[in-house]
């Protein structure tokens, strides 16, 4: 076990498979650490793309994240289906 509490990649990963979420660790100070870990990670990489984005210019991002109205209409389908029945 030790082994797999000190591999921060294999810790990671057990965290995250929802079959397993803290039961892996032994105790609830390392699931928290391993918790921590993820949240540290998760926001290192916003901030990296939030500064790549604050480079460009706001016509570049906007070309860059196309929205097709079909797409963006979350409850078309179900809209479809409820007035069907």
């Amino acid at each position: 076990m030790e082994f797999f509490v000190s591999s921060q990649t294999l810790s990671v990963s057990t965290y995250l498979d929802p079959r397993f979420k803290n039961l892996a660790f032994r105790n609830h100070y390392t699931a928290d650490d391993i918790k921590k870990t993820v949240t540290e990670i998760i926001v290192e990489k916003i901030n990296e793309v939030t500064r790549e984005n604050q480079k460009k210019p706001e016509e570049q991002l906007i070309k860059e994240t196309p929205v097709d109205d079909a797409e963006a209409d979350i409850f078309g389908d179900f809209d479809k289906i409820v007035a069907q029945t």
